[in-house]
């Protein structure tokens, strides 16, 4: 008997939330099981592109999905996370966790009391120029780093501190 496929659901498929989406629609032992997305034009666009299902509330991803990620700005990430974590559905939440440490907490203790993994997703800890870099550069006592490209406006409701 073929075991079954690992469910996983997308909360935001905007410019990132896509490439999620995209992943698990890609992933051997994954089925993208659906989407939540506040904007209906982008829903129906990725609901095409990945024949997957779109859920009208966050509770009805949690009930179809083993595990999600929150891909959604960042002062939104608890108020996504808090009832997925109700349904016992594990998060991989893009970084930072929350807004607020104490937006952190409320998740974390979730988490533990559903029984629920919650991954942040840093991806740059794997960016080969971080690996490349760690090798040339020796206790370094600061770090000056310099922009070379256009600035996005994506992503600008939290300080870079917290991103």
């Amino acid at each position: 008997m073929a075991k079954p496929k690992f469910r996983c659901g997308v909360a935001g498929v905007g410019a990132l939330g896509q490439h999620h989406a995209r992943i698990y629609a890609s992933l051997p032992g994954a089925e993208l099981a659906g989407i939540y997305e506040a904007n209906d034009a982008r829903a129906a666009e990725i609901c095409a592109k990945f024949n997957c299902r779109r859920f009208a509330t966050l509770e009805e991803l949690g009930d179809n999905c083993d595990a999600a990620s929150v891909v959604v700005p960042t002062d939104r990430h608890a108020e996504v996370a808090l009832p997925l974590l109700a349904k016992k559905t594990h998060l991989l939440i893009e970084k930072p966790i929350c807004a607020s440490l104490e937006e952190a907490e409320q998740v974390l203790t979730a988490a533990r009391e559903h029984g629920c993994i919650v991954q942040v997703g840093h991806i740059e800890h794997f960016n080969p120029v971080m690996a490349f870099l760690e090798k040339q550069v020796d206790h370094p006592q600061y770090l000056t780093a310099e922009r070379l490209a256009p600035c996005q406006p994506r992503g600008t409701e939290v300080g870079v501190v917290l991103d």
